[in-house]
């Protein structure tokens, strides 16, 4: 017993042993970390980083102009109220408001709430928020504006969207959340063109 544990202590302090290896592992880790956030500090990057920013921002075509057209389009309204409704604030949205945004939560006629696992996961989300003191507000995109209760959450038909240009739905919502604390984006490409502050993507 006693040479079984000596032969033990001798494996484990060996070179090639697994705590060895961590160590050697954590240190080389901790090595790349500090020669990445020396690239990311350097005026190449930075450079760089602004020329890719500038250039897709000219690319989106991101102007408010556009996003004016999109939103007007969209949910029926007439051109002349559409100046006021951008630039309106919406008061009725107040703090510890947290919007869920997703493509569907009920058919976009707001009749039949679908029951896969993205809208389970949403639902979810929706009452840990509550339980946490926020006020969840589900948004989906929708044929008819609408709102309802699903088993104490509020879901909200905005009465517009499109079922194949995600960045349409994004500017949409984007309206719809402007003074909420937090937009939680489900999917991910929802989030691509919100202007509404504080988002987590899914």
């Amino acid at each position: 017993m006693v040479h079984k544990s000596k032969e033990n202590k001798e494996r484990i302090g060996a070179s090639g042993s697994p705590l060895n290896k961590l160590e050697k592992e954590n240190r080389r880790l901790r090595q790349d970390n500090h020669e990445l956030a020396k690239k990311l500090d350097s005026k190449r990057y930075r450079i760089v980083d602004f020329f890719v920013d500038g250039v897709y921002s000219l690319v989106r075509g991101n102007s408010k102009k556009e996003r004016k057209e999109i939103i007007t389009r969209n949910l029926n309204i007439d051109k002349k109220k559409s100046d006021a409704l951008l630039t309106q604030k919406r008061e009725d949205v107040k703090k510890k408001t947290i919007d869920i945004i997703n493509i569907n939560f009920y058919d976009w006629d707001g009749k039949i709430i679908y029951k896969g696992g993205a809208e389970r996961y949403v639902y979810d989300l929706a009452c840990l928020v509550k339980k946490m003191g926020y006020k969840p507000r589900i948004l989906q995109c929708s044929n008819v504006e609408f709102e309802k209760k699903y088993r104490g959450i509020t879901v909200i038909g905005i009465g517009g969207g499109s079922k194949s240009d995600m960045r349409e739905n994004s500017i949409l919502f984007s309206h719809f959340c402007k003074n909420t604390e937090l937009v939680i984006a489900s999917p991910l490409e929802l989030a691509c063109d919100l202007d509404s502050g504080k988002t987590i993507g899914i």
